[in-house]
């Protein structure tokens, strides 16, 4: 699901959870803000999550964005500023990420964090934060979720529509056997 908001001469595009698409590069062309999600790649999920390298890249790459594919589209639709999120904003990871984006993307860039603030104008774009407590930490996931069995992946999970719209160029080749 993805948005666009065109309003006195300016835009803003907003993509949720989603592989690369068409129909997100269509939209998001010539568009002053892009926020689009930037999730991890399949061996940080494996470290993260604990998901065996087959699941974790369906997770990644083909539900999520992963980073270098979030660049690819940046490159693809080239914003005024492009914002990342969909990631834990740890900064063990945020860097990690940030670098990995810029494998792909070398454009005006901005890794969202709660209480992003975007004020777009004609002449500018400017990117700033509400202060906040930035000790508070997110509460994780309970071990029963964590350990949980999961099934194979399903051939059918994603509609042909959907899958259809895939722009596969934009999804990093898995670096292990998904066998």
């Amino acid at each position: 699901m993805s948005f666009r908001l065109d309003w006195n001469g300016l835009s803003f595009v907003f993509g949720g959870d989603s592989a690369p698409n068409k129909w997100f590069l269509k939209e998001a062309a010539n568009a002053d803000v892009v926020v689009h999600e930037a999730f991890f790649t399949p061996e940080q999920w494996m470290e993260i999550a604990g998901f065996p390298y087959k699941q974790a890249y369906w997770v990644t790459s083909i539900i999520h964005t992963p980073p270098e594919g979030f660049g690819k589209i940046m490159s693809t639709i080239r914003p005024r500023l492009a914002v990342a999120y969909h990631y834990w904003n740890h900064r063990d990871l945020e860097f990690t990420m940030h670098n990995a984006i810029r494998k792909t993307y070398d454009g005006p860039l901005a890794m969202a964090a709660d209480m992003t603030v975007i004020n777009l104008t004609e002449d500018d774009v400017v990117v700033r934060e509400v202060t906040f407590n930035h000790e508070a930490w997110p509460q994780g996931t309970t071990r029963e979720w964590d350990t949980a069995p999961r099934s194979e992946l399903a051939t059918g999970v994603m509609s042909d529509w959907l899958k259809a719209g895939t722009v596969k160029e934009m999804i990093p080749p898995p670096t292990q056997s998904l066998d």
